[in-house]
């Protein structure tokens, strides 16, 4: 597990580029580390106040609009997932980190979009899941804790597939 973590906050570190391993053993470690992940989260009964930061209160209020139009026609979302893709963070208008919670009701934004192809979702959910991991103090509520194992149920089902 450790050899596992070390190998992803490398990777993290540089932002995946060069991140190619040929550890036979590394779809295994993965999937044991992603169990171990779900059976380390916590969540916390009342809400957290979101109103304190943009992000995430554009991306709740998004993600839990009946009809949301495309992702692909709404260009700050679409900012927001090219960001977080080649950052690996998401930053507010002062310069600060958002709130990690950002990062769960995006990767929720982009599980319900159709218009992003299988490949690339499963990139971003790789690189958003291993950043969830290492991120300290996340309050989770009952329905982000949902969305996360959804998350988690789809990439295993696309890694299954490849």
């Amino acid at each position: 597990m450790t050899n596992y973590s070390i190998f992803i906050k490398n990777c993290i570190k540089k932002k995946y580029s060069g991140a190619t391993s040929f550890d036979s053993n590394l779809i295994n470690r993965h999937f044991k580390f992603r169990k171990f992940f779900l059976d380390n989260i916590r969540f916390q009964k009342k809400n957290v106040n979101y109103t304190n930061d943009i992000i995430l209160y554009n991306l709740m209020s998004f993600y839990y609009k009946r009809n949301a139009p495309s992702i692909i026609k709404n260009k700050m979302f679409l900012k927001y997932y090219k960001n977080f893709n080649a950052f690996l963070r998401l930053k507010n208008i002062s310069k600060k980190k958002t709130n990690p919670l950002s990062y769960i009701y995006l990767g929720g934004i982009i599980l319900r979009e159709k218009k992003i192809d299988k490949l690339h979702k499963l990139n971003f959910f790789l690189k958003l899941l291993d950043v969830l991991f290492f991120e300290k103090f996340v309050k989770l509520n009952l329905n982000e804790m949902k969305l996360i194992k959804k998350i988690v149920k789809y990439e295993k089902k696309l890694l299954g597939k490849l």
